[in-house]
């Protein structure tokens, strides 16, 4: 048995957690590691190559953004409210992260009147906010989503 440094001990457990956060499978996990290292296992990975998988679970991870606070605008709490159902669902290509809902938002707006930060949600009127809060509900219908008024 090889002596395990104590880097890789504790990036081991740190990959452990990602995955279970992340409810990977057996399959995702050897895929990952595949991908990151050319092994099929952690146990032939270097502390650098644990750490690169470590890493790349944690960009994976939703973002825990503790500075976001509540709109105290209904339209833009119904924006945020379609978003989080389609990203409990799985129903988003991407992670779901706020610069993937950002990106749609521009999508749907005009030209010159595109948002830099996701923040900038809150600048939104009522009316700005209802062809993108259409959008989302129609992404829900197209997923099976069920959205409550």
């Amino acid at each position: 048995m090889t002596k395990r440094s104590a880097v890789w001990i504790q990036t081991n457990k740190q990959i452990r957690r990602y995955e279970k956060d992340l409810s990977m499978t057996a399959d995702d996990h050897v895929s990952v590691v595949k991908q990151l290292t050319g092994k099929s296992s952690l146990g032939d990975c270097s502390d650098q190559e644990m750490v690169a998988v470590a890493t790349e679970l944690k960009e994976r991870l939703p973002s825990t953004n503790t500075d976001f606070k509540p709109s105290r605008h209904a339209h833009v709490r119904k924006i945020w409210k379609l978003w989080g159902l389609l990203k409990k669902a799985g129903a988003l290509k991407s992670s779901g992260s706020q610069q993937a809902l950002l990106a749609l938002v521009n999508n749907i707006r005009p030209e010159d009147r595109k948002l830099d930060k996701i923040e900038q949600l809150d600048w939104l009127t009522a009316d700005a906010a209802t062809p993108i809060i259409e959008a989302l509900k129609a992404m829900c219908v197209r997923k099976g989503v069920e959205v409550r008024s």
